[in-house]
């Protein structure tokens, strides 16, 4: 009773103009209500049923005004939609593979900035002896000129100061050159005229034959990779001989291999943005077919040389960070090369790949 005589003073006002509710204003000041004769029916459960069933017909003529049609709001709680819920499940699989793109990126420039930051302070050191070299020539000169003779012990630490300086330095670059190469278990530092159907030819005098002028990929400084097709890519390589997908596959190994470490970075975010080897559209290895993932279905392939070409490419992505990050978002990439591991049982050049390949994997 005093919530409705609060709300009778708060905001009653609203309902003080109509003659019907003027006679229920007095009744907070009533003593027994239920006894008064004229609020007494109020307290009857007769009057209480005729209420409710005001309130439900009320409620039922503003929800379904025209004849049972159901509000929008509602069909959209109570009926599912297929082909929201479609297009909802195609947004979260894009968002999931923008935001595994972003970490990787992430994860790499974060690697690169370390890199770069020890760099720099290598480069800070070496600066400053230097400069300290520099100094004592210029002392050992200041003197000559002032026709003091000059010790041989003095300028012999001189150049053996100044020696292993540039030392250090070419023994880094060696270093930072080749760990590339030593990652990838040999697979980078194969001849560079390889035939892709014949064996090898023996080496003569025990010494390595020179490469021709202009056989090293992308040896012109100037010159820039250009954008692939990867649709046109997957859908050739279903129809390719077995040739020619090894020739593919060598072409796709090369564009990481024999590129510079810029165009490297760029050739490998392009063959995990556009999805290569479709590991975000299997989900079992029965998806891995011709149809699904023509580029690892070559995994399968009855020839040979197929295989052992695929291995070679699966073993270069592993060699990178961002490709074993890429080769690991999907379980089935492990699962499928044990398989194959299991299945070589001699020891070749695909059965080592794919162990380097695993290899590198586990580091992740």
């Amino acid at each position: 009773m005093q919530e409705f005589k609060l709300y009778l003073e708060t905001r009653g006002s609203v309902h003080s103009q109509n003659t019907e509710f003027l006679a229920y204003y007095a009744l907070p000041y009533v003593t027994k209500p239920n006894e008064h004769p004229i609020y007494r029916q109020l307290f009857e459960e007769t009057w209480r049923n005729s209420v409710v069933l005001r309130l439900s017909k009320y409620i039922d003529s503003v929800i379904q005004p025209n004849g049972g049609k159901i509000p929008h709001l509602l069909n959209l709680v109570t009926k599912p939609n297929v082909k929201q819920d479609r297009l909802m499940r195609q947004l979260t699989v894009c968002l999931n593979k923008f935001i595994f793109i972003v970490q990787n990126e992430l994860s790499d420039a974060e690697k690169r900035a370390t890199q770069s930051q020890k760099r720099l302070t290598r480069l800070q050191m070496d600066y400053q002896t230097l400069i300290s070299v520099t100094a004592d020539i210029l002392d050992a000169l200041e003197s000559t000129l002032k026709g003091k003779s000059l010790d041989s012990s003095v300028m012999q630490k001189i150049y053996s100061r100044l020696v292993h300086s540039q030392n250090n330095v070419s023994l880094r670059v060696n270093h930072q050159n080749s760990q590339f190469n030593k990652t990838s278990n040999n697979t980078f530092g194969c001849e560079t005229k390889e035939i892709l159907f014949g064996e090898e030819k023996p080496e003569t005098n025990g010494n390595k034959p020179n490469p021709p002028v202009g056989l090293y990929w992308n040896e012109n400084t100037s010159a820039r990779l250009f954008e692939l097709n990867y649709e046109k890519i997957k859908e050739d390589i279903k129809i390719m001989s077995d040739r020619k997908k090894c020739y593919l596959l060598q072409a796709l190994r090369w564009r990481l291999t024999k590129s510079k470490v810029s165009q490297r970075e760029h050739c490998l975010t392009s063959f995990v943005r556009n999805d290569i080897l479709d590991l975000t559209t299997i989900g079992s290895i029965k998806d891995v077919d011709i149809k699904h993932a023509p580029l690892l279905y070559c995994l399968k392939s009855k020839h040979h040389r197929v295989r052992e070409y695929m291995a070679r490419f699966i073993n270069a992505l592993a060699s990178l960070c961002r490709g074993r990050a890429y080769l690991s978002q999907n379980s089935l990439v492990v699962e499928i090369l044990i398989d194959e591991v299991r299945k070589e049982q001699d020891e070749c050049i695909t059965r080592e790949n794919f162990v380097g390949a695993l290899q590198k994997m586990s580091l992740r």
